[in-house]
């Protein structure tokens, strides 16, 4: 974006720029590239061919440093001064946030520059040198208190650093030596801000380290972390002053090699009698607290001063892999650097750390504005899901499929903020939203008043169709290339509708690839005011058009605003998700055995309310989470555990306690089921939180019952209302909204947060205390002798311990 600073008012005053350089020093207030100086002067011949030659520079003022010199300019102006534009060619001078410039003009011949006489500023400076080459740097030969009508015009920086030459060195080391990582980070506009290398270990574990500049552009990080034998993966990241980052990191690696390995472990799970226990050590590293690895949905860290290790694990995926390192999911749109492969193609925004990748055009008009790689291809043609959204209009299947077409997508530029672009006024009143999400690419069509306005003033039946059958649909053009459509029924070909389940695009082995779950159209204002979606997919002139929409008749009953929202998901299911059910008996919703799944919203509601008057009608919602808890090892002992939940909304008029039961192992299935509504399969109190304490943010229930938690496989919690569990009824709203797996940033999912042991102990499991000496030993297997002989006590104490039932000693 261009912006000017300087001073663009024109003085009444001027002085000549004939052999002198003369100007006034002024602020930048931001980073940018420099583009042109603009100078209020009088010069020039309008009766004869232009014959002076005057240039426009800029001085640092603190030190004085030339920093850029325009081309040379053959003004004309007359007898009256006018504005004239000198401009600079690339490279383009660099502008730093803060920095005083100060900003001259020069001639060759006589050339007059206004000003104002401002007293007591003393802004002015002047150099009496002939024309030709301007000094560098400069020493001004007088100051004083003319502000001169001179201003520079500069550009925002939008592109990001490059990376080169990247290095270490060695290539090889041993246990504790150092490797030196070396790289040239350049940015020619806002300069860089910091360089980052994160290294991945062997196994998965992976830091981020600040690299060092050292000369120049070459930035170093010196790594002696190197306790672990493999190859070490690293990749260099930058970002500049303006907050441009790398799209696509540099990678390289190095190895730690060693002739020597330990391996020291239990040799079984629990002992008796006078047995020797063979022990392990605490887990490295070392630290205080560190992040010791990770997966698709969990992080492990260990606390060195308690000896405990801490297992979060998240609902939904909240890490991606690249090259064998495991990074966070980053939900933010970048705009691409002009050599990415999608730029080529028209694509001018986009993501790629995460599951999948995305890239969007800068107009909705355009052809494929919208494109989704679902294997992460750089290639918006290769391995793509493109779409377009084309028009809404009408249609009515009682009527044959009759439609009527009422607009075509306006012209729309696109408006990135953060983790979504926005397409303002697509219709009319009506804008689209992309949100680039932990598992999917989320559309919502938002349909504002003066949409509904629309619609009532121009109903079906104004062109012959009914009003009672009708849907409004919005229409979107897609490409999935040599993919085809499945869903619960086999293989779809032909023009299909669709109404109970999504569609799932698998390749012509049968594999997945990627999912459109059916969507649903809500109230912006009351979430839990839901209607689904009907999905129509129509095949006409070798194109494919997806038709997404509800009846008029229904959404006339919605208050608006209404958001429609169709999304596409790199997962087939998820793992969390709420099962509903109402009726005008308060008994029946409670008693009901099954009820409607809602597992593709971003949020869980947990509750109950009593809405509608006369005639009232009772919901009841129970919301599930699903967790894959196989990354606990084997010989882990739990000391507690943590539900997190973070904050969406708060409808409750009535406090409750939101409450933790178990319906394990069968209920909740994966994916949920409608069945997996009814009370009857849950039970027990594993952990509650009383509404009245439900804060923005993370709200931290303790699991009471470590036992519900599945070491080899998936644990599973029902939540439920307090008041839904004692059967009593709402008298109003008495429910809350908690973020799910399709929450728009991987921070808000669901978490269960593990703390456990893992290292060597004797625990007390029975029902008296137990006291004895501990002797530790290290011993070594002999083959001629056939058994195990002591090589060394490394403890034998001589006082004796005990451990009470229920306790443990750790080793």
């Amino acid at each position: 974006m261009y912006h000017p600073f300087g001073n663009p008012t024109p003085g009444d005053l001027y002085s000549n720029t004939e052999d002198v350089i003369r100007g006034s020093y002024f602020t930048a207030n931001e980073y940018g590239t420099a583009r042109n100086i603009t100078a209020y002067v009088q010069c020039g011949n309008t009766s004869g061919p232009p014959s002076i030659h005057s240039v426009c520079m800029i001085y640092r003022k603190n030190d004085n440093k030339l920093i850029g010199r325009t081309e040379d300019t053959n003004p004309v102006t007359g007898a009256s001064p006018d504005w004239v534009v000198y401009n600079f060619t690339e490279p383009y001078p660099v502008l730093e946030e803060d920095a005083e410039y100060v900003l001259v003009c020069w001639s060759e011949a006589p050339c007059y520059l206004y000003y104002d006489h401002m007293v007591c500023m003393s802004r002015g400076r002047y150099n009496d040198t002939i024309y030709g080459s301007p000094p560098d740097p400069i020493v001004w030969d007088g100051v004083n208190n003319n502000l001169y009508s001179i201003y520079c015009g500069y550009w925002n920086d939008t592109n990001p650093p490059w990376v080169t030459n990247v290095s270490e060195e060695p290539h090889v080391t041993g246990f504790g030596g150092n490797v030196t990582i070396s790289a040239d980070v350049i940015d020619n506009e806002s300069g860089v801000k910091n360089v980052t290398v994160i290294i991945g270990y062997p196994g998965g574990r992976a830091e981020n380290k600040t690299m060092t500049l050292i000369s120049d552009d070459t930035y170093q990080y010196v790594f002696n972390n190197t306790w672990l034998v493999g190859q070490y993966n690293y990749s260099i990241w930058a970002v500049d002053n303006y907050n441009n980052s790398i799209n696509r990191n540099v990678r390289s690696h190095f190895h730690v090699s060693a002739d020597a390995s330990i391996s020291i472990a239990t040799l079984q799970d629990s002992y008796s009698g006078n047995q020797y226990i063979n022990i392990t050590d605490p887990p490295n590293p070392p630290e205080d607290y560190t992040l010791v690895d990770q997966g698709l949905t969990w992080d492990t860290y260990y606390n060195a001063i308690t000896g405990q290790n801490i297992l979060e694990v998240s609902a939904g995926p909240i890490n991606y892999q690249e090259e064998g390192i495991w990074i966070p999911i980053n939900n933010t749109l970048n705009q691409l650097v002009e050599n990415h492969p999608a730029y080529v193609y028209g694509y001018r925004s986009g993501n790629n750390r995460g599951l999948y990748s995305a890239y969007f055009k800068s107009n909705a008009q355009l052809d494929w504005p919208v494109a989704f790689t679902y294997n992460k291809s750089d290639d918006p043609t290769v391995n793509a899901v493109r779409s377009k959204l084309v028009g809404v209009g009408y249609v009515d299947p009682q009527c044959n499929w009759a439609y009527h077409y009422l607009q075509n997508v306006q012209n729309s530029q696109g408006q990135v903020n953060n983790y979504s672009i926005t397409y303002p006024g697509v219709f009319t009143g009506t804008d689209v939203t992309w949100s680039y999400g932990n598992t999917g690419l989320k559309e919502e069509i938002t349909l504002s008043n003066t949409t509904k306005t629309v619609l009532q003033n121009h109903p079906p039946s104004q062109y012959g169709l009914n009003d009672a059958s009708s849907y409004l649909v919005f229409i979107t053009k897609l490409d999935y290339q040599n993919l085809n459509l499945y869903n619960g029924t086999g293989l779809l070909d032909g023009n299909v509708t669709i109404s109970d389940a999504g569609v799932e695009f698998k390749d012509a082995l049968g594999q997945f690839k990627c999912a459109l779950p059916l969507g649903e159209a809500y109230e912006m204002n009351n979430e839990t005011a839901r209607q689904k979606l009907t999905y129509r997919i129509i095949h006409l002139n070798g194109n494919t058009y997806l038709l997404s929409g509800l009846k008029v008749a229904d959404l006339n009953e919605m208050s608006f605003p209404v958001v429609i929202d169709p999304t596409l998901s790199v997962n087939s299911h998820h793992n969390d998700g709420f099962i509903s059910s109402s009726s005008t008996s308060y008994n029946t919703a409670w008693g009901a055995t099954s009820g409607t799944v809602d597992s593709s919203s971003t949020y869980l509601t947990i509750g109950q309310k009593k809405a509608g008057f006369p005639i009232s009608t009772y919901y009841i919602y129970r919301g599930f989470v699903l967790f894959n808890t196989t990354a606990l090892p084997s010989n882990a002992y739990l000391d507690s555990a943590l539900l997190s939940l973070y904050k969406k909304d708060d409808y409750s008029t009535t406090d409750f306690a939101i409450t933790v039961q178990n319906g394990q192992p069968t209920y909740p299935h994966n994916p949920l089921q409608t069945g997996d509504y009814y009370k009857g399969h849950y039970s027990g109190n594993g952990g509650s939180l009383n509404t009245v304490n439900f804060v923005n943010g993370r709200n931290n229930i303790s699991i009471t019952e470590l036992g519900w938690i599945n070491e080899t496989g998936w644990t599973k919690f029902c939540l439920r209302s307090s008041r839904d569990i004692s059967g009593t009824a709402p008298t109003g709203n008495e429910y809350v909204n908690v973020y799910s797996t399709d929450a728009p940033l991987q921070s808000y999912v669901p978490k269960l947060i593990i703390i456990y042991r893992n290292q060597s102990k004797i625990k007390n499991t029975g029902s008296t205390d137990i006291k004895g000496y501990l002797l530790i030993q290290i011993q070594f297997y002999n083959t001629t002798q056939g058994k195990w002989l002591v090589d060394n006590n490394v403890i034998n104490e001589t006082t004796t311990q005990t451990i009470t039932s229920g306790n443990q000693l750790a080793l």
